[in-house]
């Protein structure tokens, strides 16, 4: 009586329940009495609604607007201002040879008579990058015919109003365009490496000079000094050949380090290791502001 309708529990039991107990992310279900199914009617629900989500899903990252719709009831329309933008966001993406994919996690499954309520987290990945995720929850309604969707909500966003985002489906246009935005400028990097890598091979050492900074230092040596080593070293071999694989990027708005497995090999001297480059942006053109290597 003292807890006025409240749940009373001792504090060590509260701290124990505390580990599985999530703000915003654990369901609180309130009905007069649970009905126990049959496991293996519950496995079968679980997988045709799993089969549904991979499909809806899939939907998004490559179908059409009618493909996405054809998975709500006919007595709901759901948001759809978005999907132009997302169609042009995806566009882009294929252009540049990657895709945005959907990622769901941590999904629950309720039910409630022929009702389903899925929650979970979802996010999208592109490239390395992977975004912040967000809640939602969809409302499907189990039909003769198969399942469709007849609500939703985005109760909760983790990245909240650091991207920009409106309610709804916008969500994930804003998490789509920074992350185009960020892939247009790693492919940047990636086609500097490769030129860097190439005019190295090349022996082309103006052109190789060209992608360091002036305030270039490594090994104790200025941007002139590193350079004219690199050319004292074109003379002496025969022949170089330097190719990367591996490669990760961290990205900021001005700096940037990438990491990846350097393979070196000449006429003369051959050598496996990781290197380290610390880019600067000069100009709205990157540069090698510091290098590192380590054998491996």
């Amino acid at each position: 009586m003292d807890s006025n309708g409240c749940v009373a529990m001792n504090n060590d039991d509260i701290l124990k329940l505390s580990d599985y107990i999530h703000l915003f992310g654990t369901p609180v279900i309130m009905v007069d009495t649970l009905a126990r199914a049959p496991r293996r009617e519950v496995e079968r629900e679980k997988e045709c609604l799993l089969d549904f989500m991979n499909r809806w899903s899939g939907a998004v990252e490559k179908g059409s607007y009618h493909d996405y719709l054809a998975f709500y009831d006919s007595s709901y329309l759901p948001p759809m201002a978005w999907w132009r933008k997302w169609m042009e966001l995806r566009k882009t993406a294929w252009d540049s040879g990657e895709s945005l994919e959907v990622l769901i996690d941590k999904l629950g499954i309720y039910k409630d008579k022929d009702i389903f309520v899925l929650v979970f987290e979802m996010g999208l990945t592109l490239s390395e990058q992977k975004t912040a995720m967000t809640k939602r929850q969809i409302y499907i309604q189990k039909q003769a015919d198969g399942y469709s969707i007849i609500g939703e909500r985005f109760p909760f966003s983790r990245a909240g109003k650091k991207t920009g985002e409106k309610p709804g489906e916008d969500i994930l246009v804003a998490f789509a365009g920074k992350m185009v935005q960020d892939l247009d400028s790693r492919l940047s990097i990636r086609g500097m490496m490769n030129a860097w890598l190439a005019a190295w091979t090349n022996k082309d050492l103006d052109a190789y000079g060209r992608f360091y900074a002036w305030d270039f230092h490594a090994d104790g040596l200025d941007r002139e000094r590193w350079i004219a080593r690199k050319k004292r070293l074109s003379r002496k071999y025969r022949f170089i050949k330097v190719t990367g694989e591996a490669f990760s990027i961290d990205k900021g708005e001005d700096r940037a380090v990438v990491t990846f497995l350097q393979n070196y090999r000449s006429s003369g001297f051959s050598a496996r290791g990781e290197k380290r480059l610390v880019l600067v942006k000069r100009e709205g053109v990157w540069k090698i502001y510091r290098e590192s290597w380590k054998k491996s």
